[in-house]
């Protein structure tokens, strides 16, 4: 008896591989190096760059035949990397006219130049200088009117810029080893948490003193609900080592009732006071334990609600009392969630803030302005 079962179909041999678009470019075609002519006033009717620029995809098969040509072959990798680093990319530091005249090579011994491309390696550019010599002697072999004199010119010139251009080369690698942007965005990080470069510089440590619920302003109704909520968040706060928090959710529960309005009372008391201990907690940087006191299962327990919504509500007081978060790493926005980094909750206020976390933002503050006066002739 035959077994039942699906039967294979036979494989059919592969057919001829098709032609990959640089093939074709190089046989004939739109803006290829070789092949039948193409009228210049079709080209730029269509939009195109003027005739003699060059693509960045014609730029890249330049460079390909560049480097099979006797001028490129014995190059190294350093030598190649400036070039394919100005030339090619999303955003070409270099707009490539095809003759590689008098202001292309300007253009590429300006150390302006270098501060546009992103990922830049200064120590691969070290030998830029030769590639770019052995690419201005192959592309004036490709211009029909080349002549001898313009291209020792050229190679004059890049002997006459070369030391500018590697001093500027130099500045650019200490300014990249001290990362000094991305200690001024730091420290303007940090001014943003406390409400501001004045409130920074008023920033002192001074403990947060055991202040009352501030219900002036308020109509009865929403005094009322935010007097329990205060209440919820007394008893969970209830310890002598808490009092700073205490005062912070006090004055969260009075800043959430003033900025939200009647939307404020429209939860529950202890889903309010989930969310606003919460954020006493996690806007002061403090660290929670698994299975310790600050957890958000705590925080339910004491208040009386599910610890399933505490987060979305504490995000909630937060638009409701327009209290603008850091904006997310852009890099991180392709992971999962699970794979991304946990962001501290930004209260704007250095008033929300406990002394132990005050001292936190002076000693971070006081490390970056340091850096920052050692840096300063980067500027």
């Amino acid at each position: 008896m035959a077994k039942k079962g699906r039967h294979r179909q036979p494989s059919t041999p592969p057919g001829p591989p098709r032609p990959r678009a640089d093939h074709l470019r190089l046989v004939g075609g739109r803006g290829a190096p070789t092949g039948r002519p193409t009228d210049d006033r079709a080209e730029a009717s269509r939009g195109d760059p003027p005739p003699g620029t060059w693509t960045p995809e014609r730029v890249k098969v330049e460079l390909e035949l560049f480097y099979d040509a006797p001028q490129g072959r014995p190059l190294t990798y350093e030598e190649r990397y400036g070039l394919g680093a100005l030339l090619e990319g999303d955003r070409p530091a270099l707009s490539h006219d095809g003759t590689c005249g008098v202001r292309f090579v300007h253009r590429a011994m300006d150390p302006a130049t270098l501060d546009t491309v992103d990922g830049l390696v200064p120590l691969f550019m070290q030998e830029f200088p030769r590639g770019l010599r052995a690419w201005v002697r192959f592309c004036r072999s490709r211009t029909p009117d080349s002549n001898a004199e313009l291209t020792v010119f050229l190679l004059d010139e890049i002997d006459r810029l070369e030391p500018a251009w590697r001093a500027g080369l130099h500045l650019l690698e200490e300014r990249r080893r001290a990362n000094r942007p991305g200690v001024l965005r730091a420290l303007d990080e940090i001014a943003a948490d406390l409400g501001g470069h004045e409130a920074l510089a008023r920033l002192t440590d001074d403990p947060l003193p055991d202040e009352p619920l501030d219900t002036a302003g308020l109509d009865d109704p929403t005094a009322a609900f935010v007097t329990e909520v205060a209440a919820l968040c007394d008893a969970f706060f209830s310890l002598e080592i808490h009092r700073e928090l205490r005062t912070v959710a006090r004055r969260l529960v009075a800043l959430f009732a003033h900025r939200g309005g009647p939307a404020f009372r429209r939860p529950k008391p202890g889903s309010v006071a989930a969310a606003v201990c919460h954020l006493a907690i996690h806007g002061n940087r403090l660290r929670v334990r698994r299975f310790g006191y600050f957890e958000i299962a705590s925080i339910a327990y004491v208040c009386g609600v599910s610890p399933s919504g505490v987060s979305k509500r504490a995000t909630a007081l937060l638009a409701l009392a327009h209290i603008e978060q850091p904006a997310p790493d852009p890099e991180e926005a392709e992971l999962p969630r699970r794979m991304r980094r946990r962001r501290p909750i930004r209260l704007g206020d250095a008033q929300l803030l406990v002394s132990g976390t005050r001292r936190w933002y002076l000693s971070r503050a006081a490390q970056l302005e340091d850096r920052l006066a050692e840096t300063a002739h980067l500027a």
